[in-house]
């Protein structure tokens, strides 16, 4: 990351896009970032680093390619930056050949939907459009799953479970007509879905899924965000929204009552406390951070002692008392209790 702007590594891909066999040739002919570009497209990295939106961590741009055959084609490029042990800061640039963008970046094969980088840049458009003309918030971003599609793939197998997608997606495009959707992966799918009996439509288009899918364990799932971005609408901002609903969502999958969940700050919470104990777990007990304190059990007609029950609480030195309603749930899921138990135990011999 500096003025000579010297080309560092490149990869198979962009060496076919330029007709170099090797990198060693492609490094000795073409050098740095200007030997890539026509002299009157030439502008320097730094420059179009600071063209970036605010907030966000790489910009968008495009180039005119000049091959070693002198072919010249249009590149759409993403520049970042990366911090290397040894040579500290150097941009990375990665380029798509323009004609084949849509194929690449727009269209899911299975679906036709748009894949994620593709769908989080058109929700910022939207998005920036809609604060332009006064009609920002029309729009809320959804996420939308199934539950035990693994175990309905597993049984049916994959054909059947790449047709149950399609359907699913052909009721998205019938319930959802104008909302830009994508196709993440599996039965894992990101919209944004106007906000105007959006549950009604969910529930509509759950109702035909249930028929066509034929499988009582298999239940569509909806997570929403209905909080308003504040300030400069980012793809870091847009990528955390839909990450909000995709917590939503999670958070009812085994309530077979819900189909759909609106994101609240408490969820966002528990999410990161469930990530807080298992990280931290084994530390915890090699370090004593989790105390066992002893309720005494007084048999009622002598009025005596009879027994004491062990009780866990955890003294966090970061976070302070983390109670058992907090981790014996998360423990339990991870079914780490036995774990606990033994420590328990063992913490008991020692009085």
């Amino acid at each position: 990351m500096d003025s000579s702007e010297r080309i560092l590594y490149a990869n198979r891909e962009l060496l076919l896009m330029y007709e170099f066999k090797d990198q060693e040739s492609f490094l000795r002919n073409v050098r740095s970032y200007r030997g890539m570009v026509q002299p009157h497209e030439y502008v320097p990295l730094s420059e179009i680093y600071e063209r970036r939106l605010p907030g966000e961590n790489y910009s968008f741009f495009t180039i005119l390619i000049n091959s070693s055959s002198h072919d010249f084609r249009r590149l759409e490029g993403v520049l970042g930056t990366y911090e290397d042990e040894s040579l500290g800061k150097v941009w990375i640039l990665s380029f798509i050949n323009s004609p084949s963008r849509g194929e690449v970046l727009e269209q899911d094969n299975l679906t036709g939907f748009m894949g994620r980088h593709t769908f989080y840049e058109m929700v910022r458009k939207t998005a920036l459009e809609d604060m332009k003309n006064g009609v920002f918030g029309r729009f809320l971003p959804a996420y939308v799953n199934l539950t035990n599609f693994k175990m309905y793939n597993s049984r049916r197998g994959v054909k059947a479970g790449d047709a149950l997608i399609r359907k699913m997606a052909e009721l998205l495009r019938k319930h959802f007509p104008d909302s830009l959707i994508g196709h993440l992966a599996g039965d894992n799918f990101i919209l944004l879905a106007p906000k105007a009996d959006i549950e009604s439509s969910f529930r509509h288009m759950a109702g035909e899924l249930d028929k066509l899918a034929d499988d009582r364990s298999i239940a569509l799932k909806v997570g929403i965000v209905t909080d308003q971005l504040e300030g400069t609408v980012s793809l870091q901002l847009i990528r955390g929204a839909f990450d909000e609903a995709r917590i939503a969502c999670d958070s009812i999958k085994e309530d077979s009552s819900r189909l759909l969940a609106v994101y609240d700050k408490t969820m966002g919470q528990k999410l990161a406390d469930r990530a807080y104990v298992l990280r931290n777990f084994d530390e915890a007990l090699e370090k004593g951070y989790i105390k066992v304190y002893y309720q005494p059990v007084v048999r009622t007609l002598t009025g005596k002692v009879s027994s004491m029950e062990a009780l866990a609480r955890w003294e966090d030195p970061e976070k302070g008392l983390l109670t058992p309603a907090i981790f014996i749930p998360v423990l339990e899921e991870a079914r780490l209790i036995p774990r606990l138990d033994s420590y328990m135990i063992e913490e008991a011999a020692k009085l």
